[in-house]
């Protein structure tokens, strides 16, 4: 991963532990104390994938965005709920999906997933990220005006990509790709509040697997800043970057996923002492 991408964060990190010494003995900070916290985001994401495909020949094919006639950058939805059902221990749960589509002429006949494309086929391209994450924190430091923390979960992860090729709107080949992976996931967190309405946070996670036909991994890091405007409302602007790796399937056939992500979200967060 690109170091120059990952200065925001760590800039924020160096803020939160710098601010951390300037905390004061004082009411703790809502954000520290909110028992639901709701939040729904459009992440403005760019993107760098490709997918490969083995055929029974061991004959490798590889595809990027540009050959698939995608567009490098989209929105993307993003859906969180936070329960601290006690002073030091969180439960999350988060949604996001993430698409793309592309047409293009295919310049050359090749192979993806068993099946061949042939030359001047109009290639019509659907590919998707969704993923569900349930995971439980735990607050191993707490102040009045910063947090930090651990915590463990799992991650459902549902990457799925169609091919369609037609020639003069007849379909002459077709591929498809579904596959959900649940993913045991890790992850270090901090937040810290500079005023009463302005916050800042951090996290860092991981996850990986390797069950049966497929294994890989995915890592993600966010820093962002928070204004508190009302007692329950709140809007958010944070850096976010992804990174995933995957392989499935394997012997005669194989795929290899590998993207890179990053963007900024805005959000809209509602509270619930």
């Amino acid at each position: 991963m690109n170091i120059l991408r990952t200065t925001p964060l760590i800039l924020a990190a160096l803020c939160l532990c710098l601010g951390s010494v300037q905390a004061t003995a004082e009411e703790k900070h809502p954000v520290f104390t909110d028992t639901w916290q709701f939040t729904a985001s459009a992440l403005f994401q760019n993107s760098d994938a490709s997918v490969s495909s083995t055929g029974p020949l061991q004959n490798t094919r590889k595809l990027d965005l540009e050959d698939l006639g995608m567009d490098d950058s989209t929105v993307v939805p993003q859906i969180t709920a936070q329960w601290r059902f006690a002073d030091r221990w969180l439960l999350n749960f988060g949604y996001s999906d993430f698409s793309l589509d592309g047409n293009k002429a295919v310049a050359s006949s090749f192979d993806f997933g068993g099946v061949t494309f042939p030359l001047n086929a109009s290639l019509e391209t659907e590919f998707g990220i969704s993923s569900i994450v349930v995971a439980v924190d735990y607050v191993v430091f707490q102040s009045d005006r910063s947090e930090f923390g651990i915590g463990a979960g799992l991650h459902g992860l549902d990457l799925n990509i169609t091919l369609d090729g037609d020639i003069n709107g007849t379909l002459v080949a077709e591929s498809q790709s579904d596959f959900l992976a649940p993913l045991p996931n890790l992850r270090i967190f901090g937040r810290y509040a500079f005023t009463p309405k302005l916050t800042t946070n951090f996290q860092f996670g991981w996850m990986g697997a390797n069950i049966e036909n497929y294994s890989g991994e995915l890592l993600i890091a966010s820093a962002g800043i928070r204004y508190r405007f009302a007692s329950r409302w709140s809007l958010g602007l944070n850096y976010q970057i992804t990174s995933i790796n995957f392989e499935v399937g394997g012997g005669r056939f194989e795929e290899d996923y590998d993207i890179e992500l990053d963007g900024v979200s805005l959000a809209v967060r509602y509270s619930i002492p």
